[in-house]
């Protein structure tokens, strides 16, 4: 066996064992982009971001590990705002490392840190809503996926529209003034 095949392997196993750690939800889309060719690093860089994200959750976003592990993607993404994603983009400014010594060292994240785990939030998110399993406003999903949101940019849905919606899984994406509903 190659150094690079070992390499693989335990990058690999490394990687299952944080997504083991996520919830449930979570493990579809890394079959998804370790389908796509993804390298091992970048799924396992994808999922310690992402288990930046559900700590995030766990600590300040009010929701119990317990209750995450075995919900729906709907279940948790559908019930954050705007507000809760600001404040996980702002509390990777800063981390702490601990030394040897149990003394703890605040760093500045990188820029380069900081845009892979929005951009690991960010292909998450688009996958979620490719796969319709979670439903959310168009400010919310536009400051996740990077996609532009017009101010006062109202759309009025019939009550069939609206009941087509709550009975299915709906991606809502906004172009301009027109809304698209995908199944």
């Amino acid at each position: 066996m190659t150094y690079q095949d070992e390499l693989t392997i335990k990058l690999n196993q490394q990687t299952q064992e944080v997504i083991n750690e996520l919830p449930s939800f979570c493990q579809k889309f890394f079959d998804s982009i370790k389908e796509k060719g993804q390298s091992p690093r970048t799924m396992l860089q994808y999922a310690y971001d992402l288990g930046r994200f559900f700590d995030y959750l766990y600590s300040a976003g009010g929701f119990k590990k317990d209750t995450i592990r075995h919900a729906t993607a709907s279940e948790v993404l559908d019930r954050l705002k705007i507000d809760d994603l600001q404040e996980y983009f702002a509390s990777f400014e800063y981390y702490t490392t601990l030394d040897q010594n149990g003394a703890e060292t605040t760093h500045l994240t990188s820029p380069a840190a900081k845009a892979r785990r929005i951009s690991s939030l960010r292909s998450f998110y688009k996958y979620l809503c490719e796969k319709h399993t979670v439903i959310t406003n168009a400010r919310f999903k536009n400051k996740v996926t990077g996609e532009q949101y017009t101010k006062g940019q109202t759309t009025t849905l019939t009550g069939e529209e609206i009941e087509r919606i709550n009975s299915n899984k709906w991606c809502i994406t906004h172009s301009t003034n027109l809304v698209t509903l995908k199944k």
